[in-house]
């Protein structure tokens, strides 16, 4: 019984460690919507709250996002400054 439970452990460990971006405390399923300005990400949570969050690589960030669903505030633009 113990390894069985072990084993469900360290899956539930995997699919949260899969679903946060390296920096990022939260996963995927904690964010409801984000918008970004320039690499800045504002980050809306379903739990209410609103955080900023400025990864190294902003674009892989952006697909990290996408690729879990989470709504784009702005669709497919991001806010330019000059």
């Amino acid at each position: 019984m113990k390894i069985l439970n072990y084993d469900i452990y360290k899956l539930v460990v995997h699919m949260i460690s899969r679903n946060k971006f390296s920096g990022l405390q939260y996963t995927a399923e904690d964010i409801s919507s984000y918008f970004d300005c320039r690499g800045m990400f504002m980050l809306y949570f379903r739990a209410g709250g609103v955080r900023s969050f400025s990864p190294e690589d902003p674009d892989k960030f952006r697909r990290w996002l996408n690729k879990h669903k989470v709504t784009n505030l702005l669709g497919e633009q991001t806010i330019k400054t000059a």
